[in-house]
Formats: C-alpha cells, sequence, structure tokens
C-alpha cells in the first residue's frame, strides 16, 4: 500500500508518499507541462499519477488525471522534476 500527501502551489505538484510494504518514502515534484493547466486544480479534486514505476527518474513524463466532484475527469501532462 502507498500512502500519500499532496500539495499544490504555484511551483506544481508535491506528491510525498510513503510505501508500507518496502518501507520507502520521498518526495516527488511534478510541475505542469504547460503552467497554464494548474488552474485546472480544483480544491477538492482527487489525483491519479499515470505512469509512476520503481525506475522513476528525473525529466520523466507523467499524466496527472484529476477527478472533478462534479465527476468530470481531465488528464494533464506532467514533468517530475
Amino acid at each position: 500500500m502507498v500512502m500519500t500527501t499532496i500539495v499544490h502551489d504555484r511551483a506544481g505538484i508535491h506528491v510525498s508518499y510513503y510505501e508500507t510494504v518496502h518501507h520507502k518514502e520521498g518526495i516527488i515534484d511534478l510541475n505542469f507541462a504547460d503552467p497554464a493547466d494548474e488552474e485546472h486544480v480544483q480544491p477538492d479534486d482527487t489525483l491519479e499519477i499515470l505512469g509512476l514505476d520503481e525506475d522513476l527518474k528525473v525529466l520523466t513524463e507523467l499524466k496527472v488525471l484529476l477527478h472533478h466532484t462534479d465527476g468530470t475527469s481531465e488528464e494533464l501532462p506532467c514533468i517530475a522534476c
């Protein structure tokens, strides 16, 4: 199981994670490929980060899937920093 805390600010998305099985933890900083996409994040959104794997490297392209409370979703490209 992986537990995360996600913080969104003007610098991007910061994901703090803790994997209970392997006792790994860390922080992943994500920047939107298009900085204007940060306006799409709403306070009550839930997020899925698509493309995460054990070989995550700096400048890896990922996708963030935003699930809005109105039932709509958006997929936005991000880059791991």
